[in-house]
């Protein structure tokens, strides 16, 4: 009797081991989740900056359609603050 028991709870010693390690380690497990999580936080930065980056560029190209003046710096400053090394392509705005 006493020696079933004794075998009993080492069978559920090295079961609930096993479940730890397996949970612990394995490709779901505890330890990889705490990876993704902050592989995702780091995405979740660099997505937050991109938007911000393609709202500035969405609102410098609604600028440079709606706004004539605001086209005309661009224009001339692409144009004429360049280096002495490159050369000046000159436009023609039709209005």
């Amino acid at each position: 009797m006493l020696n079933k028991n004794k075998l009993l709870i080492l069978f559920y010693l090295v079961t609930i081991c096993y479940l730890f390690i397996e949970i612990m380690f394995s490709e779901k497990g505890i330890i990889k989740f705490a990876n993704n999580t902050k592989l995702i936080e780091s995405k979740k930065d660099l997505l937050s900056e991109s938007v911000e980056k393609k709202s500035e560029i969405e609102n410098y190209l609604n600028n440079f359609q709606s706004n004539k003046e605001f086209r005309r710096l661009v224009i001339k400053d692409k144009l004429f603050f360049r280096d002495k090394i490159e050369k000046v392509i000159l436009y023609k705005i039709i209005d």
